[in-house]
Protein backbone atom coordinates (compact mmCIF):
# COMPACT_ATOMS: atom_id res chain seq x y z
CA UNK A 1 0.00 0.00 0.00
CA UNK A 2 1.40 3.42 -0.72
CA UNK A 3 -0.36 6.96 0.00
CA UNK A 4 -1.52 9.15 -2.89
CA UNK A 5 1.49 11.33 -2.94
CA UNK A 6 4.09 8.65 -2.80
CA UNK A 7 5.47 7.47 -6.53
CA UNK A 8 7.17 4.31 -4.99
CA UNK A 9 6.01 1.51 -3.07
CA UNK A 10 7.18 0.87 0.17
CA UNK A 11 10.05 -2.15 -1.00
CA UNK A 12 11.05 0.28 -3.48
CA UNK A 13 11.28 3.48 -1.63
CA UNK A 14 13.62 1.15 0.65
CA UNK A 15 15.66 -0.23 -2.26
CA UNK A 16 16.11 3.65 -3.43
CA UNK A 17 17.26 4.91 -0.37
CA UNK A 18 19.69 1.40 0.64
CA UNK A 19 21.14 2.18 -3.13
CA UNK A 20 21.39 5.97 -2.88
CA UNK A 21 23.56 5.35 0.47
CA UNK A 22 26.37 3.57 -1.40
CA UNK A 23 29.34 4.94 -2.89
CA UNK A 24 32.03 4.24 -5.26
CA UNK A 25 34.86 2.20 -3.37
CA UNK A 26 37.96 4.87 -3.57
CA UNK A 27 39.78 1.22 -3.95
CA UNK A 28 37.96 -1.05 -5.82
CA UNK A 29 35.67 1.25 -7.35
CA UNK A 30 32.25 -0.89 -6.64
CA UNK A 31 29.31 0.53 -5.17
CA UNK A 32 29.60 0.03 -1.21
CA UNK A 33 28.55 1.28 2.24
CA UNK A 34 31.77 3.33 2.79
CA UNK A 35 33.44 2.22 6.51
CA UNK A 36 34.34 5.38 8.39
CA UNK A 37 37.58 3.69 9.69
CA UNK A 38 39.22 2.88 6.64
CA UNK A 39 36.65 4.97 3.83
CA UNK A 40 36.45 1.54 1.82
CA UNK A 41 33.79 -0.47 1.35
CA UNK A 42 33.10 -3.80 3.61
CA UNK A 43 34.94 -6.24 1.01
CA UNK A 44 38.26 -3.48 1.28
CA UNK A 45 37.78 -3.36 4.93
CA UNK A 46 38.05 -6.95 5.84
CA UNK A 47 41.64 -8.02 7.27
CA UNK A 48 42.85 -10.89 4.81
CA UNK A 49 44.47 -13.77 5.74
CA UNK A 50 47.87 -13.55 6.02
CA UNK A 51 50.47 -16.75 4.61
CA UNK A 52 52.87 -17.87 6.74
CA UNK A 53 56.24 -17.00 6.13
CA UNK A 54 58.65 -19.70 4.27
CA UNK A 55 60.77 -21.02 6.69
CA UNK A 56 63.89 -23.84 6.60
CA UNK A 57 62.22 -27.25 5.62
CA UNK A 58 63.35 -29.88 8.65
CA UNK A 59 63.67 -32.27 5.70
CA UNK A 60 65.48 -30.85 2.89
CA UNK A 61 66.36 -27.33 4.50
CA UNK A 62 65.27 -25.02 1.72
CA UNK A 63 63.42 -22.17 2.63
CA UNK A 64 59.55 -22.42 1.39
CA UNK A 65 56.04 -22.54 2.75
CA UNK A 66 55.08 -25.49 5.03
CA UNK A 67 52.56 -28.18 4.15
CA UNK A 68 52.93 -29.92 7.56
CA UNK A 69 55.15 -31.34 10.14
CA UNK A 70 57.73 -28.79 9.51
CA UNK A 71 58.11 -30.15 5.83
CA UNK A 72 58.03 -28.07 2.30
CA UNK A 73 55.08 -29.69 0.05
CA UNK A 74 57.82 -32.09 -2.03
CA UNK A 75 59.72 -33.14 1.19
CA UNK A 76 56.15 -33.79 2.98
CA UNK A 77 54.96 -35.46 0.06
CA UNK A 78 57.61 -37.99 0.25
CA UNK A 79 57.11 -38.35 4.53
CA UNK A 80 57.20 -42.29 4.80
CA UNK A 81 54.43 -41.42 7.83
CA UNK A 82 52.12 -39.65 5.15
CA UNK A 83 49.53 -43.13 4.76
CA UNK A 84 49.70 -43.73 8.45
CA UNK A 85 48.57 -40.15 9.25
CA UNK A 86 45.60 -40.53 6.52
CA UNK A 87 44.94 -43.88 8.01
CA UNK A 88 44.59 -42.48 11.44
CA UNK A 89 42.78 -39.35 10.18
CA UNK A 90 40.09 -42.15 8.31
CA UNK A 91 39.98 -43.94 11.12
CA UNK A 92 38.59 -41.16 13.53
CA UNK A 93 36.35 -40.07 10.97
CA UNK A 94 34.12 -43.68 10.56
CA UNK A 95 31.82 -44.15 13.20
CA UNK A 96 32.25 -47.79 13.49
CA UNK A 97 35.84 -49.07 11.81
CA UNK A 98 36.49 -52.21 10.77
CA UNK A 99 38.70 -54.55 12.47
CA UNK A 100 40.84 -55.12 9.75
CA UNK A 101 40.97 -52.00 8.55
CA UNK A 102 45.01 -51.20 10.81
CA UNK A 103 46.07 -54.57 9.30
CA UNK A 104 45.32 -53.28 5.70
CA UNK A 105 46.47 -49.66 6.06
CA UNK A 106 49.75 -51.32 7.39
CA UNK A 107 50.33 -53.47 4.12
CA UNK A 108 49.22 -50.44 2.27
CA UNK A 109 51.97 -48.77 3.83
CA UNK A 110 54.64 -51.41 2.74
CA UNK A 111 53.25 -52.27 -0.26
CA UNK A 112 53.27 -49.37 -2.60
CA UNK A 113 54.82 -45.81 -2.12
CA UNK A 114 53.59 -43.16 -0.20
CA UNK A 115 51.56 -41.24 -2.73
CA UNK A 116 49.88 -44.39 -3.91
CA UNK A 117 48.91 -45.24 -0.49
CA UNK A 118 47.71 -41.95 0.08
CA UNK A 119 45.54 -42.03 -2.97
CA UNK A 120 44.28 -45.93 -2.29
CA UNK A 121 43.31 -45.05 1.37
CA UNK A 122 41.18 -41.93 0.40
CA UNK A 123 39.48 -44.15 -2.24
CA UNK A 124 38.77 -46.62 0.59
CA UNK A 125 37.51 -43.87 2.73
CA UNK A 126 35.13 -43.19 0.08
CA UNK A 127 33.62 -47.02 0.11
CA UNK A 128 33.87 -47.21 3.75
CA UNK A 129 31.89 -43.89 4.35
CA UNK A 130 29.39 -44.40 1.49
CA UNK A 131 25.85 -46.12 2.38
CA UNK A 132 26.59 -49.88 1.05
CA UNK A 133 27.54 -52.54 3.23
CA UNK A 134 30.90 -52.15 5.01
CA UNK A 135 32.07 -56.36 4.40
CA UNK A 136 35.21 -57.14 2.46
CA UNK A 137 33.56 -58.68 -0.57
CA UNK A 138 31.29 -55.91 -0.78
CA UNK A 139 33.95 -53.47 -0.46
CA UNK A 140 36.06 -55.50 -3.26
CA UNK A 141 33.25 -55.76 -5.38
CA UNK A 142 32.54 -51.93 -5.13
CA UNK A 143 36.39 -50.92 -5.30
CA UNK A 144 36.70 -53.04 -8.80
CA UNK A 145 36.93 -51.10 -12.23
CA UNK A 146 35.72 -52.29 -15.14
CA UNK A 147 37.93 -53.58 -17.74
CA UNK A 148 41.06 -55.87 -17.71
CA UNK A 149 42.53 -54.32 -14.53
CA UNK A 150 40.60 -54.63 -11.50
CA UNK A 151 43.11 -52.04 -10.11
CA UNK A 152 45.37 -51.92 -6.92
CA UNK A 153 42.61 -51.44 -4.36
CA UNK A 154 40.76 -54.03 -5.60
CA UNK A 155 43.53 -56.54 -6.13
CA UNK A 156 44.56 -55.74 -2.78
CA UNK A 157 41.37 -56.48 -0.64
CA UNK A 158 40.68 -59.59 -2.94
CA UNK A 159 44.93 -60.56 -1.74
CA UNK A 160 43.34 -60.14 2.15
CA UNK A 161 39.81 -62.12 1.32
CA UNK A 162 41.45 -65.09 -0.16
CA UNK A 163 43.88 -65.37 2.51
CA UNK A 164 41.10 -64.92 5.15
CA UNK A 165 38.89 -67.82 3.06
CA UNK A 166 42.50 -70.05 3.18
CA UNK A 167 42.78 -69.30 6.79
CA UNK A 168 39.11 -70.41 7.81
CA UNK A 169 39.10 -73.80 5.27
CA UNK A 170 42.81 -74.38 6.86
CA UNK A 171 41.44 -74.06 10.61
CA UNK A 172 38.27 -76.08 9.71
CA UNK A 173 40.66 -79.35 8.47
Amino acid sequence: MRSKEATLCRDCRRQAGQQAAQRPCPRCDRPGYLRQDTGWCGHCSRARQSKQPPRACAGCGQVRRHAGLGLCSPCWQRHPDRPFIAGDNLTARLTEPPPWLGDLLTQLAARYSVGRACTMISSLGRLLEDEHPNHPQALLERARRPGRSMGSLARLLEDRTSAARAAVSYSIR
